[in-house]
């Protein structure tokens, strides 16, 4: 029975003490959630009368976007200065029949022969 309450101390412990770690990532999440059901009236909140709604519309659409994808130009680059798999996919000349045959180059199969 002791054993069983270290254990449970010690999970509490863990959890309390990893909370600089986790709960700026809950809080941020929240936010974005709140953020999302705004034209719902949020989680808690009332439905929001037509006139809210479209003036709460208005204001995402003036909003910048929250999440936006950019390509890092230093992804590409190796520490060698030559390029990575990426790079090298973006700079392959799309020829068929390359140099090797297969499903992704377009090149024909070529028969089996035995020795």
């Amino acid at each position: 029975m002791g054993d069983s309450w270290n254990l449970v101390l010690l999970k509490w412990l863990v959890l309390l003490g990893s909370m600089p770690i986790w709960l700026p990532f809950a809080k941020a999440l929240w936010s974005e959630f709140m953020l999302a059901m705004r034209p719902e009236g949020g989680l808690f909140g009332p439905i929001p009368s037509p006139v809210e709604r479209k003036r709460i519309e208005e204001e995402m659409l003036r909003e910048e976007p929250r999440q936006i994808h950019e390509t890092l130009a230093h992804a590409r680059q190796t520490k060698f200065g030559g390029r990575s798999a990426a790079g090298k996919a973006e700079a392959a000349p799309t020829q068929r029949g390359a140099s090797r045959a297969g499903p992704q180059s377009g090149g024909q199969r070529k028969p089996f022969s035995s020795r």
